[in-house]
């Protein structure tokens, strides 16, 4: 079956998953230093207390509560987040790929995934394979 990740080939898997594991906890340990000028008594667990406020208000509060130079940690990590979401991304789907591929058939003998075709009820969705035979729509 393709996938997104197709392209890399099985023998370079493990070492590119690490790597993108040591990259992703590198970002991640970034933004724990540009999540700590961002706590306050308004904002107690930082960037992640404004992306829950559930009314304007709250968000307001949050926002007055960070001056000067916090805004600019709040923006910078705004911007940082679009390199974040693709090296996570990344790293889980190809974590998935190593796990799938090691565990071949665990879910019971025969059973493995299909083909998406376009009879698939959503987008993306995974039809099964039993011994071989799946159904048409």
């Amino acid at each position: 079956m393709k996938h997104p990740l197709a392209f890399i080939a099985n023998s370079a898997r493990k070492p590119v998953f690490f790597a993108l594991l040591a990259w992703t906890l590198v970002l991640f340990a970034v933004f724990q230093v540009l999540n700590t000028p961002l706590t306050t008594s308004a904002a107690p667990a930082g960037i992640v207390s404004h992306q829950f406020a559930w009314t304007p208000e709250k968000a307001q509060a949050i926002l007055s509560s960070w001056e000067g130079r916090a805004s600019l940690f709040a923006a910078f990590g705004l911007g940082f987040d679009y390199l974040f979401m693709p090296s996570y991304a990344l790293t889980v789907a190809l974590g998935a790929l190593l796990a799938a591929g090691r565990r071949s058939g665990w879910l019971a003998p025969g059973l493995e995934p299909g083909p998406l075709t376009a009879c698939s009820p959503q987008p993306y969705s995974m039809h099964w394979r039993i011994s071989g035979r799946h159904s048409n729509c």
